[in-house]
């Protein structure tokens, strides 16, 4: 009783009116394109494991991903304060509407120098001594993921330098850190995913016995889906369909989508030591790029939630607008949310079985896939800005709208004939 007395006075302690962020997503998003450059920092850290190195992050780059981390979780937003010595980093959640506020904010401050130095954290109007805070975060990772992987993260970390535009870390070599959180990778995926992974193996095995793994052309994504679930619907009379619909659905994207996402399941691979790859990749609207962009959105959702699953697709969109990408695609973003709803109706209890009824029987591609045609696609960021502004103005929400318009009318996520569960 005074457990729960003493929980609901600091829940209201840290409740206020107003947010303490006051950036918009829409707009911390539009330099998304940056993030790439980061990116190939990480990986060329990642390859150079056994050398110390500094990695940057620009103030655009900090923004973008919390615009993204935004439109991924609506509710929570936050803002970067980068200055010399000493740096901010603002949180707020929005909370459902009590008598006492609505909104968690926090605040953490960072001071330059040696190791990763955390000046303070305020929740709400409650100040929590750096160090404190530092030590109760790194023990409650270590207790959740039973290890000390979060602690001996930050070991690594050698040095953190602020500047006005930019945060430059130091870290040791990660060569001996990368295995252990491989060692752990492994362990959860044994623990929690195990009846996904073993499922997920015997699909992968199934596809590389299909006769159209030995098509000397390229075929229609079509032509997989139906032997294969065709066989889902066989095996979930005796088994949970949502389960091996995720299964099947997470071999194919390994399979026709990328060969890393079996990472996120485990050793899949029919073969050890090798990778099942096809020699013609299947096509969607007779494109490659479509068929990966619905297969790799479809297995993210079955790994995280549909708003997270959105937000990457929309977010990757906009950073192909920089120089070297491919340009903001409609089409592209239309085979993301198409990838969505299709693991969303596959993974819901209520629709399972209809979905297997109508993938084993498919006949057409717009059975399951949308019309992409007249859709803009290859937008540079100026183009980008000029035509479009943000993804909140009303001409993108527009496009965005359209998708959804002819999503509706693809068969399998016609309201008509589903009702989705969100």
């Amino acid at each position: 009783m005074l457990l729960t007395a003493l929980a609901s006075i600091i829940f209201v302690s840290v409740l206020e009116d107003e947010s303490i962020v006051t950036a918009q997503s829409s707009e911390q998003v539009n330099s998304a394109e940056s993030v790439s450059q980061l990116w190939q920092q990480i990986k060329s850290s990642l390859r150079r494991r056994n050398q110390i190195q500094h990695i940057m992050i620009r103030k655009d780059q900090i923004d973008s991903l919390l615009g993204l981390a935004n439109r991924a979780i609506p509710n929570l937003s936050g803002q970067a304060e980068l200055r010399n010595f000493r740096s901010e980093l603002a949180l707020s959640y929005r909370m459902p509407d009590t008598p006492f506020g609505h909104y968690i904010n926090i605040k953490i401050a960072v001071n330059a120098g040696q190791k990763l130095q955390i000046d303070s954290v305020t929740l709400g109007y409650i100040h929590i001594p750096g160090d404190w805070a530092l030590k109760m975060i790194l023990f409650l990772a270590d207790w959740h993921t039973d290890s000390d992987i979060a602690s001996q993260f930050v070991e690594q970390i050698e040095k953190v330098r602020l500047f006005e535009s930019s945060v430059v870390v130091t870290f040791l070599p990660l060569s001996d850190f990368l295995k252990q959180l491989n060692k752990l990778k492994d362990g959860l995926s044994v623990d929690q995913n195990q009846p996904l992974k073993i499922r997920t193996a015997y699909y992968m095995k199934f596809i590389s016995r299909l006769s159209v793994t030995r098509k000397a052309s390229f075929p229609s994504l079509s032509e997989y889906m139906k032997p294969l679930f065709s066989d889902v619907q066989i095996r979930s009379i005796d088994s949970d369909p949502v389960l091996e619909n995720e299964a099947a659905i997470l071999a194919l994207a390994i399979y026709a989508g990328h060969h890393r996402l079996a990472n996120l399941v485990g050793d899949v691979q029919p073969s050890n030591g090798m990778v099942l790859l096809p020699d013609y990749r299947p096509l969607l609207a007779g494109r490659i790029d479509l068929t990966r962009h619905f297969l790799i959105s479809a297995a993210i959702k079955i790994l995280s939630q549909q708003g997270v699953s959105n937000a990457i697709g929309e977010f990757k969109e906009l950073m192909d607008r920089g120089l070297g990408g491919s340009g903001f695609s409609f089409v592209d973003l239309a085979a993301d949310m198409a990838g969505v709803r299709f693991a969303l109706l596959a993974s819901d209890p209520n629709t399972a079985n209809q979905v297997q009824t109508l993938l084993a029987n498919v006949s057409a591609e717009n059975e399951y896939f949308p019309d992409v045609s007249g859709l803009p696609e290859g937008l540079d960021k100026s183009t980008f800005l000029k035509v479009f502004g943000t993804v909140d103005s009303n001409a993108y929400k527009a496009q965005v709208e359209l998708i959804e318009s002819r999503l509706n009318k693809v068969r399998l996520f016609s309201a008509s004939n589903y009702a989705i569960q969100e």
